[in-house]
């Protein structure tokens, strides 16, 4: 699939630059929808060279989501080929390799970009635009914050890290999926309630807009739903956030190291069917082709070899933790409500991976009592393919050396770090196994292998 990004000389939508995305033989108009008057109500300076990158990436997630995989011819694995105007070109130009490899890792699709001189500028100010900027905090460190359990306790962490100095907080969201854009205001409210004054927070909405004749004519356009970028896009957010404070500025995104990883629990979810958002190869094909380009801020997971219960455990805040941790979404399903059993008051559904390892997490500090949309313990563990395939590994028993066989499997990971990796997803699969056996029906112990203690 050919996507071009075209831009429309004299539009604009929240001070940007009106973007089209033509798909190559799609008789549909959608159009960029980024709202960059958050970054321009704290500075009216530009940083050109993360601009462009703030630009790929939204154009990336944009073109994910407009390209069913339905289309490829595997239904999952698809060819996209991008042409993106930029205000400098060159440097991505020679960062371009590195950049498909980054990006065709993190989806499991082949990318391929075409980098051209745009012909205006992204920024559109207002000419009546009234507020003086508010600037940006002199903070260590840009910390990514999803709505995530792992980024609110990424959130806690640097604040009690580094007392006393004022944080930015830097989030994503979609105007066309509820929830993910809620959690992270409420969040920011708890933690500003907790760390008063020390609480910066940018949010920025990026996505598709879809002409709304168009739609009533032709039907409802059906959007991808994987979501295998979204990692790309806070990352844009958050280093030209980082940029704007300083070009050595670092940039954390929290997630723990068994989902980082992310262990295939059977053997087809190897290689591109296993999410990869925060995995250390697309790190660090992303930091290769950053710093081709010029931009030497650093990326880091600060909680690669922690498991989620670790990190629980090891919260430098639990009270914090234990006011707002039932405000957070761990979920990878949670907008799909169809099949819960609780569709009032659970925003988690409790049977996808990210679930289980939260519900285990959360049981290692006696926490484990939210409402979940269904409850793997009341049923055949057979009807969730998640909990189930996750038992069959418990049961296998793996070794350390086993667990390292698997994880390059699925995606490269430097030798000298491999033991610690396959290390922390064996601590994992210990605290599931805990929570199963102490919560668990007789059915899934049995099927564990788990014997009481």
């Amino acid at each position: 699939m050919k996507i071009t990004a075209r831009q429309i000389a004299n539009s604009s939508n929240h001070e940007f630059l009106t973007t089209q995305l033509c798909l190559e033989g799609v008789e549909r108009t959608f159009f960029l929808d980024i709202n960059f008057s958050e970054f321009l109500d704290r500075s009216r300076k530009i940083e050109t060279l993360a601009l462009d990158f703030l630009f790929i990436a939204a154009v990336v997630y944009a073109s994910d989501k407009l390209v069913s995989r339905q289309t490829a011819e595997d239904h999952w694995g698809r060819t996209i080929e991008l042409s993106v105007p930029l205000q400098n070109p060159e440097p991505w130009q020679v960062a371009r390799e590195s950049l498909e490899d980054a990006v065709s890792f993190l989806t499991g699709d082949s990318w391929y970009f075409e980098f051209t001189q745009a012909g205006h500028r992204f920024q559109a100010v207002r000419t009546n635009r009234r507020r003086r900027p508010r600037g940006y905090p002199a903070a260590p460190v840009v910390t990514l914050l999803s709505g995530g359990l792992d980024s609110f306790i990424g959130a806690i962490d640097a604040l009690a890290g580094n007392d006393r100095q004022r944080l930015l907080f830097v989030s994503h969201y979609d105007g066309d999926l509820s929830g993910p854009g809620s959690d992270q205001q409420n969040l920011r409210i708890l933690l500003d309630s907790k760390f008063p004054g020390r609480i910066s927070h940018v949010q920025v909405r990026v996505g598709v807009n879809k002409d709304k004749e168009e739609e009533n004519e032709l039907g409802k356009y059906k959007f991808e739903s994987s979501f295998r970028s979204r990692s790309l896009i806070f990352l844009g957010l958050g280093l030209y956030a980082a940029r704007m404070i300083g070009p050595d500025t670092p940039v954390a995104i929290p997630e723990n190291g068994p989902i980082a990883l992310n262990l295939p629990l059977t053997s087809s979810r190897r290689g591109a069917c296993s999410t990869r958002t925060v995995h250390p190869n697309f790190l660090s094909l992303l930091r290769k082709a950053l710093g081709e380009a010029g931009i030497e801020n650093p990326i880091s997971n600060p909680y690669t070899l922690k498991t989620k219960g670790e990190m629980v455990k090891e919260c430098a805040a639990r009270d914090v933790l234990l006011a707002g941790s039932a405000k957070t979404t761990s979920c990878g399903k949670s907008g799909r409500k169809t099949y819960w059993e609780v569709k009032v008051g659970a925003k988690n559904c409790g049977t996808c991976v990210p679930c289980l390892f939260r519900r285990a997490s959360l049981h290692a500090i006696g926490a484990d009592d939210e409402t979940y949309g269904n409850n793997v313990f009341t049923a055949p563990p057979q009807k969730y393919p998640d909990f189930h395939a996750l038992l069959g590994v418990i049961r296998s028993n793996p070794t350390t050396k086993e667990i390292a066989r698997q994880l390059i499997a699925n995606g490269r990971l430097p030798i000298s770090d491999l033991d610690n990796y396959a290390a922390v997803v064996r601590r994992m699969l210990d605290e599931v196994t805990v929570w199963i056996r102490e919560k668990g029906s007789k059915e899934a112990r049995q099927l564990g292998g788990i014997r009481n203690a």
